[in-house]
């Protein structure tokens, strides 16, 4: 498993607590050097700026990282390349669909009640399910869906899950994708 934006390894010191072997990628030096510490294979630097650390991997994870990048679909790019075979890959982000316009309502309260917190969590892109669905489409995975499988157009969840597949046999940036 390779997790991209990796943090301080909570997820990797799972899945290698379950017989996975784990692998990271982490942009902030000090959580990478903590991963080191804890003996986690993570290497420093950005997904941009960095070789993916050697697989295939039979999944590559992105939490909470892939809307805060300044290339979603370049790092798919490049993650997909280190996909297995029938190797999945798993996102987790914000949903614009929620998110946008809590964020629209919240500077509106602001003007008459500035000591409001505001509520609304919207990262550098601010991508509806669909957003998502798209991304992994554009780069050639297979079965591209969202989770709990609801229509993108009604999923109405704070995060948008989505997964896809590498295709057996298939070159990742080439296979076909349907969305369920």
């Amino acid at each position: 498993m390779l997790d991209i934006g990796c943090g301080m390894g909570a997820f990797l010191k799972e899945a290698r607590g379950g017989g996975a072997r784990v692998a990271g990628i982490e942009i902030d030096p000090r959580a990478a050097e903590a991963c080191a510490t804890a003996g986690l294979s993570v290497t420093s630097g950005s997904i941009f700026e960095t070789t993916l650390p050697e697989g295939p991997w039979d999944l590559v994870t992105f939490w909470d990282v892939l809307d805060q990048l300044e290339d979603p679909p370049e790092a798919l790019r490049l993650a997909a390349r280190g996909l297995a075979p029938g190797g999945l890959l798993l996102a987790r982000g914000r949903n614009a669909l929620l998110h946008a316009p809590a964020k629209k309502a919240a500077r509106r309260l602001a003007r008459w009640a500035p000591a409001l917190p505001d509520p609304a969590v919207v990262h550098r892109w601010g991508l509806r399910p669909a957003g998502w669905l798209a991304m992994l489409r554009r780069i050639g995975l297979a079965e591209a869906c969202l989770h709990p499988g609801l229509p993108a157009r009604l999923y109405l969840l704070p995060s948008v899950l989505v997964t896809a597949t590498r295709s057996p046999g298939a070159a990742a940036g080439r296979a076909r994708v349907s969305a369920r």
